[in-house]
Parts: structure tokens; sequence; C-alpha cells
């Protein structure tokens, strides 16, 4: 075989076009088996998208309930602690007043 001739064998043979039904045709030489894959593959990253965004949507309502939780607990808190200062004030009040009374007859009771 010359030179010449074993380029036009070369270039045939690659050329040539898949035989139909061929099962080792490589996807990028047939156009319908890789478009079919690609949407398969669009099918499945749509449906793991889908599935991450369910995920954060729960994760989220999850936090949203948690916060809720936690600032309950913290208004109840925080009005025990206003409840404790508000009686803490009232005795120290009551005190100061009973000095005051005290005082004020003692004072009443000297002769001048």
């Amino acid at each position: 075989m010359s030179e010449n001739e074993a380029m036009d064998e070369q270039r045939t043979t690659t050329s040539r076009p898949p035989a139909a039904g061929n099962a080792t045709t490589p996807e990028s030489e047939n156009p319908t088996q890789a478009t079919s894959n690609e949407s398969k593959q669009g099918d499945q990253s749509t449906a793991s998208e889908s599935d991450s965004i369910d995920r954060a949507e729960q994760m989220v309502a999850e936090w949203g309930i948690r916060a809720e939780e936690i600032g309950g607990q913290i208004g109840r808190q925080l009005i025990r602690l206003g409840a404790r200062a508000r009686e803490e004030a009232e005795d120290i009040w009551a005190e100061a007043h009973e000095l005051r009374r005290s005082w004020s007859s003692e004072q009443s009771e000297r002769p001048h």
C-alpha cells in the first residue's frame, strides 16, 4: 500500500458515520444519546437542587421555631427579673419611710 492509499484509508475510517445501534459509539458522536443523557443529568441536578432548597427551608423553619422558644424564655426571665427588682425597690422604699418616720418621731420628742 502506498503512502497516499494509506492516508485515504485513514480518512475514510475516521469520517465514517457510526452504525445504527452501535453500543460502542461515544456519547459525543451520538447527539441523540448525548441529549438524552444531558436531559437526565438536568433532571437529576434539578431534583438535587430542589432537595437542597427543601432542606434549607426546613432548617430555616427549625431555626425560626428555636428562635421563638429562646425569645419566649428570655422574655419570661426578664419579667421575673423585673418583678424581683420592683419588690426590692418597694422594700427599700418602705424601709426608707420607716426610718424617716422613726427619725421624725425622735426629733419631735426631743426638747428644743
